[in-house]
């Protein structure tokens, strides 16, 4: 066990995309696979580019288990990662599998947000609601 991963069991640090990177150059595959499973979701897409330029396949069952992330980006970049490497027909059913799940995903999205748009607000929409809000105070109020 690296002095990292005892400081992250003890929960002193957490993966970062500096320590991401400095990993890449040593082609420290075993960190950048602790980075993809214990890192936040942009530390988890930065250790999968770097797995993926590394052609890794040591870090095979890792990318593949990133392919059911719960977060897209990390998905798709893991998939990417796995088609860079190399894979075998089984893969490329999880990852078609996984595609199809997104979709289905996005569809579902869009049906709750045309039912009720106060269900779910992105948070790009909330700062446009925001930056209309203060222009509104900045105006004079009617008597």
């Amino acid at each position: 066990m690296t002095l990292f991963k005892l400081l992250y069991q003890i929960g002193l640090i957490k993966p970062s995309l500096r320590q991401v990177k400095r990993w890449t150059k040593q082609r420290n595959i075993e960190n950048l696979c602790f980075a993809l499973d214990h890192g936040l979701y942009n530390v988890r897409i930065e250790a999968a580019k770097a797995l993926g330029e590394l052609k890794a396949r040591s870090a095979l069952p890792t990318l593949r288990k990133r392919l059911k992330d719960s977060v897209k980006p990390v998905a798709i970049e893991s998939a990417k990662s796995l088609k860079t490497i190399g894979i075998s027909v089984e893969v490329e059913n999880e990852i078609v599998t996984m595609n199809k799940f997104w979709e289905q995903k996005e569809l579902k999205a869009k049906t709750r947000k045309k039912r009720s748009k106060n269900l779910y607000i992105p948070k790009w929409e909330k700062r446009d609601w925001v930056e209309i809000l203060r222009e509104q105070l900045k105006k004079p109020m009617r008597r």
